[in-house]
């Protein structure tokens, strides 16, 4: 049985492998490269967003303990929890990084029930896209998104939930249910 710690020692190592992954290849791959690959290695980019969209998925998960059925709210909830901004943005992140382009293979453009249609925009951080411009929809119903940045979201999200973690019995009793069912996933053929 896991406890509290090797659990938050785990989540917190496991972020820092993939900060340090992420920024290795950026700088000696995709910089290098910059001017001789004009998309910039989008494969590449997508797959590190929807991976770190998967740790908002496990770290909401384990803070909802499963009360929310549903992904999308739960994720919705958690991000409002500890990282509150722009509900427009979280709607477009989650749809585009956690659902859409894992189950369509890459980003598309989407609509909404009114009719209104939303594109992104999407970068590997600085310099081709400034720290107040990620996350943000433009007026021309843009999603602005940068990798770089949103890694470092995933340190500040992380961060304040580990920190109600310590302070709040009832989150731990959460972790600790619910970790059993993430550590080993049942399937069936």
């Amino acid at each position: 049985m896991s406890t509290i710690t090797h659990i938050t020692d785990q989540l917190q190592s496991d972020l820092n492998q993939f900060q340090t992954e992420a920024r290795v290849i950026n700088t000696t791959l995709v910089r290098p490269t910059w001017q001789a690959h004009t998309h910039h290695f989008p494969a590449t980019v997508w797959a590190y967003v929807m991976s770190g969209f998967s740790k908002v998925d496990l770290y909401s998960k384990l803070w909802d303990e499963g009360a929310t059925k549903e992904q999308t709210p739960r994720m919705h909830a958690f991000f409002a929890r500890y990282l509150p901004r722009d509900p427009l943005a979280d709607s477009l992140a989650i749809q585009l990084w956690r659902h859409t382009l894992m189950h369509t293979s890459r980003p598309r453009r989407l609509r909404y029930s009114t009719g209104r249609e939303y594109s992104y925009l999407l970068h590997w951080g600085a310099p081709e896209l400034l720290r107040d411009d990620h996350y943000r929809v433009s007026g021309n119903n843009k999603l602005d998104f940068g990798l770089e940045y949103f890694i470092e979201d995933l340190g500040t999200l992380l961060g304040a939930y580990l920190a109600d973690l310590s302070k709040l019995p009832e989150l731990e009793v959460k972790v600790l249910a619910t970790w059993p069912k993430i550590e080993i996933q049942d399937f069936r053929m």
